[in-house]
């Protein structure tokens, strides 16, 4: 199977012309290998042939697939050059875009796909690191390859296969791509800006015109002029001081990228994990400090989601963390570092929380606070998170649950979610701390194929976090699986299991070894069970006496008898039987 060509078929199906691109480039087959004998190649050779296009990546098989942007437009927004923040300035201005097509682009942008309007789009670039694609144009689709090295993916809640149509485009928007409007500027419509949305439209603006050089009193202006015209209901002002505050504390001249404003103090010093630019021979011989840890080796400093179905006990688990690190105490077999603690317990109450650290054993002289009502992150509350963990110096902020804190504010919109969680993860950068946001999984059961796709909602969500844990529990047993993955960090499977008596987790070790054990220890049982009662003990009758796949059983057997542990018997016609050699290890025993 190839996927290049699955998926270069699959948009044929569409009506979708796609050609062949070389591998991880932007750049088409050069024409010396690949033209119609005319001097034409590229774009212009894109078919819907599958014929066509199984004989080409027959023959490149890891080529990248274009698509021609003939039977629809593209609006293509660029983070790395301020794209999101011109496009939430627009937004602002105009009213959100409808729901459509997405695709999130391999070096970290976004496709928006559109309908062709009656005049047709052509490729064209404004200002901000917005681009159009149209006729004559292409894009590079999933799952093709950046040169930098990042897939191409469709957003998963606006994935074409799931039965997402494309939008026609805003009228704003066509304007803009047609260059119709004043200055390159479609006129402005009166859309207001809804409670929910209201925070993040204001900050984003806001960073984008301090980046500009203008001062507090300037961009208060400016966000008094907004807020009266668009917010609907119009903020206070004492918020809208706060973003002005907030957002001309940093400097104009510091880069604004898809996180919002730089977040760099005055006066702290330029570590080599907070500078920007190096040289490359200026990287080969900086050091750089080892990855910091809330708790060592499991739950590292930055913005972390730990995820997990309904009562698996994801909340017990982050409240024994936010215990022992305001305690200065041990979790998961780990000795934890104090420090200050803050608990948003947003689906809790005083009363649940206290009658749980009870059953937790949780002892007096825990540096903790406990809120169980914070204002929604786009209407003020991001303001005050930030001032809280500036002022108290937390070491963890626990957020249980992230849906409860983003208000109205639509999980499946990247362009609405990636600069709210994007501040979250500034913050956790200055202040070398961490934020854990506990979320839900959209699976109904099982271990996910993978624990950042179980998240629920748009994928930003988990793209801008430094780590991404899931809870996986089946119904009805004590044990479960802690999977974790993240930047700098290893990969690892947790073997956990519930402790009744302390309500919380115990850590087994890792997952795959604590497997391992446990079949090796039920396979002894069970062959001394068989022989016991004069059974054969084939793999068979063990696999069957023990409940465990054959595949685990042979596995087992294998490791057992190369450690002495189990021995062969003559066979038996055709099958081979196994027993106990006489110093076997006790019945029960975990080898």
């Amino acid at each position: 199977m190839n996927k290049f060509l699955d998926s270069a078929l699959s948009y044929v199906e569409r009506g979708w012309p796609v050609f062949p691109l070389q591998s991880r480039s932007k750049v088409p087959i050069s024409k010396k290998y690949l033209s119609d004998g005319n001097g034409n190649g590229g774009v212009k050779l894109a078919t819907t042939d599958a014929a066509t296009i199984r004989a080409w990546w027959d023959r490149w098989p890891d080529a990248n697939v274009g698509i021609s942007t003939t039977a629809f437009a593209v609006l293509d927004v660029d983070p790395r050059h301020e794209g999101d923040l011109h496009l939430a300035k627009l937004i602002t201005e105009h009213g959100d875009l409808p729901r459509t097509v997405e695709a999130i682009t391999g070096g970290g942008g976004w496709h928006f796909l559109f309908q062709q309007p009656a005049t047709k789009i052509r490729n064209s670039k404004t200002k901000g690191a917005l681009e159009f694609r149209g006729e004559g144009g292409y894009i590079l689709a999933p799952p093709s390859v950046h040169p930098d090295g990042g897939d191409y993916q469709w957003e998963a809640s606006c994935h074409p296969d799931d039965g997402t149509p494309i939008a026609p485009m805003p009228n704003w928007l066509r304007d803009l791509a047609t260059k119709k409007a004043t200055n390159g500027k479609a006129a402005p419509v009166d859309n207001a800006i809804p409670e929910g949305e209201r925070h993040t439209t204001l900050l984003s603006l806001a960073g984008t015109v301090r980046r500009r050089g203008m001062d507090e009193s300037e961009i208060l202006a400016l966000l008094t002029t907004v807020n009266e015209r668009r917010c609907d209901p119009p903020m206070t002002a004492a918020e809208l001081k706060s973003i002005a505050q907030g957002v001309a504390r940093y400097k104009a001249s510091d880069p604004i990228e898809a996180k919002g404003p730089a977040l760099a103090s005055s006066g702290s010093r330029a570590t080599p994990d907070r500078q920007t630019r190096w040289t490359f021979n200026e990287l080969l011989v900086t050091e750089f400090p080892e990855p910091t840890w809330a708790i060592p080796a499991i739950l590292p400093v930055g913005l972390v989601q730990l995820g997990g179905r309904p009562k698996v006990g994801k909340s017990w688990l982050a409240l024994q963390w936010a215990h022992a690190i305001g305690a200065g105490g041990r979790t998961l077999d780990q000795n934890v570092e104090q420090g200050k603690v803050l608990y948003l317990g947003l689906e809790d109450s005083g009363r649940r929380i206290k009658t749980r650290l009870i059953k937790q054993l949780a002892v007096d002289g825990c540096d903790a606070v406990l809120e169980t009502r914070w204002p929604n992150l786009a209407d003020g509350g991001l303001a005050d998170l930030q001032e809280e963990i500036g002022r108290e110096k937390y070491r963890l902020v626990v957020i249980d649950t992230i849906a409860r804190i983003m208000g109205e504010t639509d999980p499946d919109k990247n362009h609405l979610m990636t600069p709210l969680l994007s501040n979250l993860q500034a913050i956790t950068i200055l202040h070398d701390m961490t934020i854990l946001l506990i979320d839900h999984h959209k699976k109904p059961s099982g271990m996910g194929v993978s624990v950042i796709d179980d998240i629920i909602g748009s994928t930003a969500k988990s793209a801008v976090a430094d780590s991404v844990m899931g809870l996986y529990k089946e119904q009805g047993k004590r044990g479960a699986t802690l999977r974790i993955t993240g930047r700098d960090i290893e990969e690892k499977d947790l073997a956990l299991e519930w402790d009744g008596l302390t309500c919380s987790w115990q850590l087994l070790g890792e997952a795959g070894q604590v497997m391992k054990d446990t079949v090796e220890s039920a396979i002894l049982d069970g062959i001394a069970d068989l022989l016991s009662i004069g059974e054969l003990a084939t793999p068979t009758a063990i696999s069957e006496h023990i409940d465990k796949e054959r595949a685990h059983v042979s596995r087992g057997l294998t490791s057992l008898i190369d450690r002495g542990d189990v021995i062969r018997l003559p066979k038996a016609g055709r099958v081979q039987p196994y027993g106990l050699p006489r110093k076997a290890p006790s019945k029960g025993r975990v080898v």
